[in-house]
């Protein structure tokens, strides 16, 4: 069974334990809003099997959140959650209300998180970023010949490596693209 919690709070109502507000300038509150989460959910229900037992399943957000969270900060499962069990900044970006003193879920549910987003799930999310970040740019439509053909994972990457790796030559491609005058578009990124 899967309960799915899409829809993030606004920013204003996340509730802070020491009262006040988070800032908006956080690079996690900026990250949070780059990801196309109902992607992922998409993609992480497909994961699961049709049935009515069973444990309620995380959402796909923290499952996906904390994934990410573990190889921007790279640690290892127990610190990944050590970090989000801490840090209300993390807690927002996996899509929490409020902040949680206790634990999230065991650090073991890493492995079956890396288990639900396998490399077409990944592909899938990769390209809704890229499709939402070309949008929000007046780039033209040209296929840009510099660029290089998808390759395969090596042995060992794991998918979040591949994601990570397609991301930057994205951002490559993305640099040297000029706009209507001719001149170089400056992008900037976090």
């Amino acid at each position: 069974m899967i309960r799915n919690h899409p829809n993030q709070t606004e920013f204003i109502d996340f509730i802070h334990p020491f009262g006040g507000r988070l800032p908006t300038s956080n690079r996690w509150v900026k990250l949070s809003h780059l990801i196309p989460w109902d992607s992922v959910e998409r993609n992480y229900t497909k994961s699961f099997k049709k049935t009515k037992t069973g444990a309620p399943a995380l959402s796909g957000r923290i499952a996906f959140g904390a994934l990410i969270i573990k190889e921007r900060l790279r640690c290892t499962d127990e610190e990944t959650l050590a970090q989000i069990q801490e840090n209300p900044f993390l807690q927002y970006f996996l899509g929490l209300y409020q902040y949680k003193e206790e634990p999230l879920f065991d650090p073991s549910m890493m492995v079956h998180f890396r288990k639900r987003f396998g490399q077409k799930a990944l592909d899938e999310i990769n390209s809704s970023i890229i499709d939402d970040a070309l949008s929000h740019q007046s780039a033209p439509n040209k296929k840009d010949d510099n660029q290089e053909p998808p390759q395969p994972p090596s042995h060992g990457e794991t998918p979040l490596d591949v994601l990570r790796k397609k991301r930057n030559r994205t951002r490559k491609s993305l640099r040297g693209r000029k706009n209507k005058d001719n001149k170089t578009r400056k992008i900037a990124y976090q």
